[in-house]
């Protein structure tokens, strides 16, 4: 809700001769549709280059995002109508959990308890490296874990090498953008986060196009 006051506090200018800011206070607004709750403020500025007044009301979906409804009157002719005409916008309808493709169920069920390897190997005339990046899917978390190793020639010819790893944690989830498409949605301990596109092909794996080894892999 805080974000959704400041948002309020500070307008919008949308282009085309449309700029609005607050010309009041920012006060919460609930229930609206179906009991979801926002905030109202009034508003000056111009509308397509025509001075104008309006009131905004702003309610969170509790299924994340939301909507605004927004009652425009011409400069000097605003009333408290237009905050009901706004109000009664804001009450009507409803926010609709949004229904998971079948596909979101299917890659979950099929990523549940698995191990996903990708490589990259590299080798020149001078030496080579290798590097291993491991995720394993339990029921409510993910493992995380690199590799690397390296290894080259000096200028003196003598042969050097090294090596390291280091592993992480968080959680993970399977969704699908607008067209469908199915994502591995990772989260990791310290707030980052990551997106994959999934993908099946003869039977393989792929993970932004790249494909990943597809293993049983230890929960605990």
């Amino acid at each position: 809700m805080g974000a959704l006051e400041a948002g309020a506090r500070e307008g919008r200018a949308l282009g085309d001769g449309t700029a609005l800011q607050p010309n009041g206070t920012v006060e919460p607004f609930g229930p609206g549709a179906r009991g979801s709750s926002g905030v109202r403020v009034d508003l000056a500025g111009m509308v397509e280059w025509n001075a104008a007044e309006a009131h905004a009301l702003a309610l969170l979906s509790p299924h994340g995002g939301g909507v605004v409804v927004v009652a425009v009157a011409p400069h000097g002719q605003f009333s408290d109508a237009y905050r009901g005409y706004a109000e009664a916008g804001a009450r009507s309808g409803g926010f609709d959990a949004p229904e998971t493709p079948p596909v979101v169920d299917e890659w979950r069920a099929a990523l549940l308890g698995v191990q996903l390897d990708r490589f990259d190997t590299r080798s020149s005339y001078d030496g080579g490296s290798s590097f291993r990046q491991t995720l394993t899917l339990c029921a409510d978390y993910f493992y995380y874990g690199s590799s690397y190793s390296a290894s080259a020639v000096n200028f003196d010819g003598c042969g050097v090498s090294g090596a390291g790893s280091r592993s992480d944690g968080g959680t993970w989830s399977v969704s699908a953008d607008a067209a469908g498409t199915p994502m591995l949605d990772l989260v990791y301990g310290d707030g980052a986060e990551a997106s994959y596109v999934l993908s099946p092909e003869d039977g393989k794996t792929f993970l932004d196009g790249e494909r990943v080894l597809r293993t049983n892999g230890t929960c605990e």
